[in-house]
């Protein structure tokens, strides 16, 4: 059980570390491309994160790069809603 728990924690720090390498290379070259990459990332996380807060704080933040990511692919702002107690985010709303 601990090994488990160790090689979902080692994942998390890799994602993490991946997402912190994607977000400089976003800075310096806005590509809708990273930010789905991040989006796509943070909702890993999330489904993984038992800790409320920890989830909140992915779900904002995949919230925040799916933004990102719909204005520059479409140059529209969206508003989503999420479902929080799920173990998977679900788009619950989407609107225009």
């Amino acid at each position: 059980m601990s090994e488990i728990r160790t090689a979902i924690q080692q994942d998390q720090r890799l994602i993490l570390r991946a997402n912190e390498q994607l977000e400089h290379v976003y800075l310096k070259n806005a590509d809708p491309s990273i930010a789905l990459l991040l989006t796509r990332n943070y909702n890993l996380l999330t489904q993984q994160q038992n800790q409320i807060d920890q989830r909140l704080n992915f779900v904002q933040k995949a919230k925040f790069w799916w933004q990102c990511y719909l204005k520059l692919s479409t140059g529209k702002k969206m508003n989503l809603k999420f479902n929080l107690d799920s173990k998977q985010p679900l788009f619950k709303s989407i609107s225009i």
